[in-house]
């Protein structure tokens, strides 16, 4: 999702901008009193330790809390999509198709993103995930990019694959997306995602 606010150039001017405050705080007194230097020098340090002590921590915990207090951040920039997702595959498997029940386990925070999936036969994990927006409908979508490990229960089983899928929110909805999927063992279908206790759309 944060890959939408460039977070690694955000957090960049934000310790630019606290060099050129402490600088300038620096010069500004030293002309007055010499004698405080060292002083000064000590709480820039401090200052310094603590600001990246804030921006870690909500990078990978704060962020959540403000989201959550401020809920239209979910449309604007982009949903938490943290925590436990049920999962329906539908698939087409040369000539053959059906569902599968699954669970999505999606891990966010500001500098990455990732969905582990869960089923009978298989468990996936995430090789790439990039949040994006639709410039004109501002609709958020997920390109996933995840290898599948089949769980060797019997003769017929394959080998690990690659798979990729566009998954797209409902209109007016965060707790329910869904998109096709390709893999490279000539296979495709449907993912639908939905939130525990949400019904469908």
């Amino acid at each position: 999702m944060f890959l939408l606010l460039y977070p690694l150039r955000l957090i960049v001017f934000i310790a630019i901008a606290y060099c050129v405050c402490v600088i300038g705080s620096y010069e500004i007194i030293s002309k007055f009193n010499s004698e405080q230097n060292t002083e000064i020098l000590g709480m820039a340090l401090g200052g310094g330790a603590a600001l990246n002590t804030v921006i870690i921590g909500f990078i990978y915990w704060g962020w959540r809390k403000v989201w959550e207090f401020l809920p239209f951040l979910n449309s604007w920039l982009f949903p938490d999509l943290n925590g436990e997702w049920d999962m329906t595959i539908h698939y087409r498997n040369h000539g053959k198709s059906g569902e599968v029940r699954a669970i999505a386990i999606i891990r966010q925070n500001w500098l990455s993103m990732s969905m582990e999936v869960l089923s009978q036969d298989s468990d996936s994990q995430t090789l790439a995930m990039v949040p994006k927006k639709d410039h004109e409908s501002g609709r958020a979508q997920i390109f996933y990019f995840y290898r599948v490990t089949p769980k060797k229960t019997n003769i017929a089983t394959r080998e690990a694959y690659e798979g990729s899928a566009n998954l797209k929110f409902f209109e007016a909805s965060t707790t329910q997306l869904a998109g096709n999927y390709y893999t490279s063992a000539a296979t495709d279908g449907h993912f639908e995602l939905r939130r525990p206790g949400t019904n469908s759309p």
